[in-house]
This record gives structure tokens, sequence and C-alpha cells, in this order.
């Protein structure tokens, strides 16, 4: 070895390790910087401090905590929103050493000995950070206490670890009923599959709250041998309870349709449901045989909605819709002459949308009758069809009949043929990454971001909800629905109507909410019409200012909802929150003008 080499590598290394130590001083000083002018009376020093932190990474936590207790309101919730980036950080995947390291420190501010409100901060920053392998002791022991337990039950279900959903567990059969049928919930919604028998045990409980409780925590799982159990509580049921027994037995359908092997019996489960429910429950089977059913059931469905009026009246009509095949469409023609006006009236569009010329003959006959209500709503449903035979339908009704139906039938049909100019249009695959877009030529908005899904609640309450902050919109923001983290992502769409399907690229779910944004340009200010097809209801904002609202569950028909707007000359904002109760989830969108001429936009690419 080379002496002189070697004598000169030693005062390089001291060298370096004295300036990694220099570094390391100066950082630590900045740190404590930091902290000071978080705990300072400078407010902008404050503020600056609040971001510059979090990028400290964990190691900074145990100097921000002691702040929570801080005399200064300002300082306290600064700190806290430090602690809040600091663990949504931690538990980023692949941070397993500063995830525990979070959660340790974080489980210091709920010992027995700390003030309610400290307890309060803990559990909500516990939810976060909780790994599978921490001891959730301490949360636990928060179960009973009167004032805490709901947000230590909050706690253990949003980090849904192992010892978490044995602490809720434990806590069946010795709780009051209010609070079992919470630890319940949880348990379904954390799909609790170790506490499944102990779940099942609860079913015979002799409180029927509890009962009902313990029947939709086990839906979830789509045992078809929880049916019977299932069906018990709903027989033991007090009217306080029926509505719940129900829903949790249609919960458990639903699961069973998803699986080919249970599939039969989730129909026959249906079809009992249907007979014996009412309202929302009612709905949801109906739905869910629309989803699975067969043209065999058509006759109980439409049995059914006979007495029936909005929503039931529609939903039980489109689940009719959904059956597939011509046999399906014969079958509702054979059926069409025994029912009520009404169900006929509702029956009438969908028998036009299905994908085959089998009740056109009987909706042209119905289109030449002598009720006017009727001749309108079988002209409509000849404009839905996408049969050559619809068309050549509407140019006869057209040149025949009184004015306001020659009127009628000449609207029907301009709005058909343009429908089917933009889906000749979207054969001719210009594709969006083309500098022409055919689509938007024609106003149909193509492009949009997507985030959800975010729950409904059981009483609507997700409705009334700003998830997202809105209408302030932030496309690279992300948003928590319980443990889940929410983003948004880019959908672009072929559809000659611009139809995005939020069941398909969003959720497969029902009774939820989603947001749809887009951003579209226009050369010169102008009053515009949004044309908006929406299933089921939703909320518009456009550039900032709510412009329609309509809370409502039904199918999508291509612009139904006619919206008079002002674009600004440059980029126009439009934000949907769109509601989703059974069956499908979709939407459409397109600016036209007052006069219903299509507006050209432009949208730019991803």
């Amino acid at each position: 070895m080379n002496p002189i080499r070697t004598r000169c590598r030693a005062p390089l290394f001291l060298f370096a390790l004295s300036g990694a130590a220099t570094l390391a001083l100066a950082g630590d000083e900045r740190k404590k910087d930091l902290v000071a002018d978080l705990a300072g009376s400078d407010e902008q020093a404050r503020a600056a401090a609040r971001q510059l932190l979090p990028r400290q990474g964990i190691e900074i936590l145990p100097r921000i905590l002691p702040l929570l207790g801080d005399e200064t309101t300002a300082v306290k919730e600064a700190a806290y929103q430090v602690l809040l980036d600091l663990a949504n950080e931690a538990s980023a995947p692949g941070r397993v050493a500063d995830r525990a390291k979070a959660a340790a420190e974080v489980m210091g501010l709920l010992g027995a000995d700390r003030p309610k409100y400290l307890k309060l901060r803990g559990l909500r920053l516990a939810a976060i950070v909780l790994p599978d392998s921490c001891d959730v002791g301490p949360i636990a022991a928060l179960l009973d206490d009167p004032e805490l337990r709901e947000y230590a039950r909050e706690a253990l279900e949003e980090a849904n670890t192992a010892p978490g959903r044995l602490a809720l567990r434990g806590r069946l059969g010795k709780s009051d009923p209010d609070f079992t049928c919470a630890i319940l919930d949880s348990l379904g919604r954390m799909r609790d599959r170790d506490g499944l028998a102990k779940i099942s045990e609860m079913t015979s409980s002799d409180d029927p709250r509890v009962r009902a409780a313990a029947s939709r925590a086990l839906a979830w799982a789509g045992d078809p041998a929880s049916l019977a159990n299932c069906r018990e509580v709903v027989a033991k049921a007090d009217a306080a309870t029926k509505a719940d027994a129900w829903d949790a037995e249609l919960r458990l359908l639903n699961k069973m349709a998803l699986r080919e092997d249970s599939r039969p019996a989730a129909r026959a489960g249906y079809r009992e449901l249907i007979a014996a429910s009412h309202g929302q429950v009612k709905d949801g089977a109906l739905a869910g045989l629309g989803r699975i059913g067969t043209v065999a059931d058509i006759p109980a469905i439409a049995s059914a909605i006979r007495h029936e009026d909005a929503p039931t009246l529609n939903v039980g009509a489109s689940a009719m819709g959904c059956i597939p095949g011509r046999e399906a469409s014969q079958g509702l023609a054979r059926i069409y002459g025994g029912l009520p006006d009404r169900v006929k009236l509702a029956l009438l569009p969908v028998m036009g949308a299905r994908p085959d010329d089998c009740a056109l003959p009987l909706i042209a006959e119905v289109a030449r009758g002598g009720d006017a209500a009727f001749r309108a709503m079988a002209l409509r449903a000849l404009g839905a069809s996408s049969e050559p035979k619809a068309l050549e339908m509407l140019r006869a009704e057209a040149e025949r009949g009184d004015a306001a139906d020659r009127t009628l039938a000449k609207d029907v049909l301009a709005a058909a043929e343009a429908r089917l100019n933009r889906e000749r249009l979207a054969r001719l695959g210009s594709g969006y990454g083309h500098e022409t877009d055919l689509l938007a030529l024609h106003g149909v908005i193509g492009r949009w971001h997507v985030v959800g899904p975010f729950d409904l609640g059981e009483k609507n309450e997700g409705w009334a909800r700003d998830y997202i902050s809105e209408p302030d919109v932030n496309v690279v923001a992300r948003y928590m629905a319980g443990k889940v983290r929410r983003q948004w992502k880019p959908l672009t769409t072929q559809d000659p109507h611009g139809k995005i399907d939020l069941r398909a690229n969003l959720a497969d779910r029902d009774k939820c909410i989603g947001y749809a944004y887009a951003e579209i340009e226009v050369d010169r200010p102008t009053d515009a019409v949004l044309l908006l097809g929406v299933d089921d209801g939703e909320k518009v904002w456009v550039n900032g200012k709510k412009v329609f609202e309509l809370f409502e569950a039904r199918g999508l028909t291509v612009d139904q909802d006619k919206i008079p707007i002002r674009l600004i000359a440059g980029t126009n904002k439009i934000l949907l929150k769109i509601y989703q109760n059974t069956l499908g989830w979709e939407f459409c969108a397109r600016v036209a003008t007052p006069d219903g001429q299509p507006i050209p936009i432009r949208q730019r690419a991803d």
C-alpha cells in the first residue's frame, strides 16, 4: 500500500466526518428555530414554520407534541396540523419504521392522566398511524369511558387493525344496546372475518336493535348460510327496527348476487324481499333483481310496482329495462296491456331504449292513440330508440295528427337525429389525441377528472357535506374517506353523448357520492345551456357558482336537465356532485346555445 496515499486518506476522512457533524448540527439548529417559530407570537413566522416542519421528518414529532398543550389556541392548532401532516406521511406505504415510531409517540397522548382534549387529538392521530402490530390497549381502555368511547370506537374502526378488531369484539355483550349497535356497525365496515361467529351470536340478542345491527354486520361476507338468520331477525323485528332488518337482508343479497354460485338464491331472495318490503329497501331489491334477473322475473317486478308511485315506480321500470335479451323486450311488450296507466307511462321510455325493435310496433300504436299524455310519451320513447324503424315512425307522426303532436314529433325527431349523428361521429374514431375533436365541436364534454366514492350516509347527510371543499377544486389533492385516501383520476370518453360510467370507473357501489370536474374553453363570452343527463341526482357549479341542484333517484336521460349558464371567454370550470342510489351511476354533459345549437369547445389533453 502506498504510505503517502494512506496518510492522505485519514485527514480527508476526518474532514468528511467533521463536515457531516457540522451539517447535522446546523440541521438540528434549524429544527429548533422552526419549533420556536411555531410556538412564538409572530403569526407570519408561525405560518412559515407550519409549512416547513412537516418536511423535517418523523424525528421532529416529539418536539411538536408538547405544543398541543400550549395556552395559545393558534399555537395548539398549528401544532396539530403539523402532526396530522407527519402522521399522514408516516403512514404512507413502505414507511414501516416511521409509522411504528409515530404510533409510539402518539399513544403517549392517551394516558389515563391526560386531559380530554389531548386524548381526542391522540385518537385522531392514532387512527392514521396505527400499524397492525401496535398494542391498542390505551384506546381500548377508552371504550369504557362514556365521554370518549365513541371517539375510541371511530379511531379503532378507521385504523382497522387486527388488535383493534379484537378489542371491539371483546366489548360485544358487555355494553349497552346503543353502543353495542355502534360496535357491530364498525365490525361490519371493518369486515371482521375472525369475528363472524361472535357477531352471529348477537343475532339472538334480546334487543331488536342489536339483532338488526348484527345481521347487518354479517352481510358483507355474502354467505348464503346467513340468510336464514337474517330472515329470523326480520321476523322478530318490531316496527322501529323492521326497516333496519330488511336493509340487512338486502345487503346480504347484494353480496350474494356477486357470486355465480349464490346468484340463484339471491334472485329468489330479491323476489321475496320485494314482496315483503317497501320504500328504499324495496327500491334496492328491485334494482338488485334488475341487475341479475331474467325474463322470468319481469312479471314479479311488474306486479310489485302496480300500485307504486315514484321513485319506486321508476326504479322498477328501469330494473325491467336492465334485463337483457330480445326475450325480455318481448316479455315487456306482452305484459304492457295489463298494466295500470301510470306503470305504462313509466315503461314506455324503457321499452323505447331497448337495443332491438321488438316493442316498436306497440309504441307506434300508442303514439296514434287517443290519450295526449300517452301519445307524447310514446313519441319520446321512439326518440330514445337507435333503430332505423323508430326514425321512420317519427317522420310519419310528424306529418299527421294535431299541431301539438306534429310539433313534438318534429322536435323529438331532430333530437334523435342529432344524437345519431353524434354516434356516427364517435364511430369515425377521430380520438382525443388528434388535433380536431369532432365531439367537442358539437359541445360534448368528454374529458373529466373524477373522485370518490364518499359516503351518502344512512339519512343522506353526505349530500350536504363538503367532501372536497367544493366549489374549489384541486385535482392533485387527496381526501380521506374513512381510512382510504381518495384522489382525482382523469377519464376520457368517446361515447357520442359523452357518457361517463361512474359505476365502472369509480366504484361499483350503491348509496354513495362522487365528484366530476371538467374545464372547457370557448372563444368568447356567451349565454349557454348546460345539458346534463345524470343517474341519479346532481349539484352543479359553473365557475364557482352553484347553478343547479336535484336530489332524486332516476335513470339517465340524455339532455334531461337544461341549465342556463354564462360562459366566459377562455377557461370555464364545471363541477358536478353526483348522487348514486341504485342500479346505474353515470352522467353526460354538453353545452349549446339557448336555441339548441351546439357550442364548439376545446379541452386540454391531460
